[in-house]
């Protein structure tokens, strides 16, 4: 009787762990909107981190209007861990342009980093900022997604 007691509680904890899991958002995107006809000032995006045990894709989403001309653009991002720690590096990313002088918006998501581990809970603060001043970003936000392990 105590045998099917314990496995009872053993598949009962097995089918918690696996409806937490599911639980956890296998992508987050976090935007803030800039200056369109000149985005020079540094953008923040606050992520918080739940999930230390998962390898992350970071990216860049940007949205742009038909006044940004360019299919790379410099930004700098600086990362502050939840311990005070930081991170900073110069990424060049390189857009799809379609090539048409639509007035819509055009969204995209650019990888800077993969097999990222964020491995500290709490919150990770993004600061992107470009290189130089430019037109026609309307907003820039990160994307962090949760990699399938084959």
């Amino acid at each position: 009787m105590a045998r099917m007691q314990w496995c009872r509680n053993v598949q009962l904890s097995i089918i918690a762990v696996i409806a937490m899991m599911g639980c956890v958002a296998p992508q987050s995107v976090e935007m803030v909107a800039v200056n369109p006809r000149a985005w020079r000032e540094p953008s923040i995006i606050l992520f918080e981190n739940e999930d230390t045990l998962s390898l992350r894709r970071l990216s860049v989403a940007l949205r742009y209007n038909h006044d940004f001309q360019h299919d790379t653009l410099a930004v700098r991002i600086n990362v502050s861990l939840p311990d005070a720690g930081q991170f900073s590096e110069r990424v060049v990313l390189r857009l799809r342009r379609n090539g048409t002088q639509a007035p819509v918006a055009t969204s995209e998501s650019v990888p800077y980093r993969e097999h990222s581990l964020l491995a500290q809970k709490g919150n990770y603060i993004f600061t992107i900022s470009p290189e130089s001043p430019v037109r026609g970003i309307e907003a820039v936000g990160v994307v962090v997604e949760r990699e399938e392990i084959e």
